[in-house]
């Protein structure tokens, strides 16, 4: 009886080391799938952060420069600052257009010095495109009136009629609109990964239990 015992106790046990032994291989294959995923979420998470923070910052540049315009407009027709002052304001429009420019380009098509990525889904890139009219439009109203409002010259023809005031505060308006949607729109699609991350975690979490039972 005991000799016919041994046999089954042996295949029983090597069995049980199989199934151990690969039981380890699972556990330790599911840590290494939930460890990636987390790196790469972490890496996706600060790239989100990042565009959200810039296309937060174009809503603020577009309206500064639609200020910073009608008061570089307004003082040169009007004779209320001297020169000195009108040249450090056409030097801060210059430079925070500049700034808006290269925002709105690297926003849409990546950029290595913003560290932007330049992937859009498509109803980010339809929301960029629908902006884009009223982007350009702006800034040449912009760049039309620093250069009017930087020439020397009869002070009556260097500020910007009512027509194109109104189109610059229109513009304005229209793009910060626009930026409002894909600000919304951004920071909704950082929600969603940061949601399909929770169930991915949760999967493997139960996947590498159901691997112990």
């Amino acid at each position: 009886m005991p000799e016919s015992i041994h046999p089954r106790t042996a295949t029983l046990a090597k069995r049980l080391t199989i199934l151990y032994m690969a039981a380890l291989g699972a556990i330790a294959l599911l840590t290494m799938i939930g460890q990636l995923v987390v790196q790469q979420a972490i890496i996706q998470l600060e790239g989100d952060s990042r565009i959200v923070n810039i296309a937060g910052r174009q809503r603020m540049l577009s309206q500064r420069l639609t200020r910073l315009t009608f008061e570089m407009a307004y003082n040169k027709e009007h004779s209320k600052t001297t020169d000195s002052l009108q040249s450090d304001l056409a030097a801060n429009v210059r430079t925070d257009l500049a700034t808006w420019t290269q925002n709105h380009d690297g926003l849409q098509h990546g950029s290595e010095v913003l560290k932007l990525p330049g992937k859009n889904s498509r109803s980010v890139n339809r929301l960029f495109n629908q902006i884009t009219p009223h982007f350009e439009a702006l800034r040449r109203i912009i760049e039309s009136t620093l250069i009017r409002s930087t020439q020397d010259g009869d002070q009556s023809d260097q500020g910007i009629d009512a027509d194109i005031r109104s189109e610059l505060g229109f513009q304005s308006d229209a793009f910060l609109a626009g930026m409002d949607d894909i600000v919304t729109r951004l920071e909704q699609e950082a929600r969603d990964r940061v949601n399909r991350l929770r169930w991915i975690e949760s999967a493997l979490l139960f996947a590498t239990i159901a691997v112990l039972v």
